[in-house]
């Protein structure tokens, strides 16, 4: 990244040090600023760019861009006196630019983004949905979360439930997936450590196909499928129990609820 202006981090839990790192292994010498009550040793051991601020204020005064990167419920008392006079990214879920904006004390102008990332940003392979109303503000955003994985972006901030219904919470649900795959595995006589290894492998060689090329998953699920065949056999069973409707079903309630929670 070439470096034009200075990052801050408000928090490095999980998932702010997750970017921290993936900002760092695209450039070692990147001067990246963060203050957190509790700072992460571990992260100060593995980035050298990183320092910590002595308070959040002052990581407002010394930063250009500051990434929030605090719980929902902790977002109002973290950025007491923050001034509004930066550009901030928020990854709290549920937390909407107006309320983030009713936070800071001159906030009525200021820029914000919204971002919501997955989990998978630790491993550096994140779905991160972006809002961000102007385009160069988005440029800036964009740079960073592209270090930890895809973006996209989202036209209008009601969207971001959606997001997090799918990418969010899709996870989880695939974790379910292979777990089912794994217990199905060992019901048909393999170990399951074996069952588990052949579950997770299955599912990355598939996406591979799927990335290769545009064509829709229909297309592959066709080619793997043969007339009176094991897989048809298997298909035949997901159908019947509602498979395709209850994954969209899922995705659907962990948006709504997603919106639920923010009010």
């Amino acid at each position: 990244m070439n470096q034009q202006y200075r990052i801050g981090f408000l928090g490095t839990g999980k998932m702010g040090a997750a970017i921290v790192r993936g900002l760092a292994a695209d450039d070692p010498d990147l001067d990246i600023l963060a203050f957190d009550p509790h700072p992460n040793s571990e992260l100060i051991q593995s980035v050298p760019g990183l320092t910590y601020a002595d308070s959040g204020l002052a990581l407002e005064e010394s930063c250009d861009v500051i990434v929030l990167c605090v719980k929902p419920q902790d977002m109002v008392t973290a950025l007491k006196g923050f001034s509004g006079q930066r550009r901030y990214i928020s990854i709290a879920a549920g937390v909407s630019t107006d309320r983030i904006r009713g936070f800071l004390t001159a906030g009525q102008n200021t820029q914000i983004s919204r971002v919501m990332p997955n989990i998978s940003a630790t491993v550096g392979h994140a779905v991160s949905g972006i809002y961000c109303v102007d385009d160069t503000f988005f440029g800036t955003v964009q740079g960073i979360f592209e270090k930890v994985g895809i973006v996209v972006r989202v036209a209008t901030e009601d969207l971001l439930h959606a997001v997090t219904g799918l990418a969010g919470s899709g996870p989880a649900f695939v974790f379910s997936f292979v777990q089912a795959l794994a217990e199905g595995g060992v019901a048909a006589g393999l170990t399951y450590e074996a069952a588990r290894r052949m579950a997770c492998d299955t599912i990355v060689g598939s996406i591979a196909l799927l990335n290769a090329s545009d064509e829709h998953p229909d297309v592959w699920r066709n080619r793997v499928t043969s007339p009176a065949g094991t897989t048809i056999a298997g298909l035949q069973v997901l159908e019947e129990n509602g498979f395709h409707g209850a994954v969209m079903g899922a995705v659907q309630s962990a948006a709504r609820r997603s919106r639920e929670l923010g009010g």
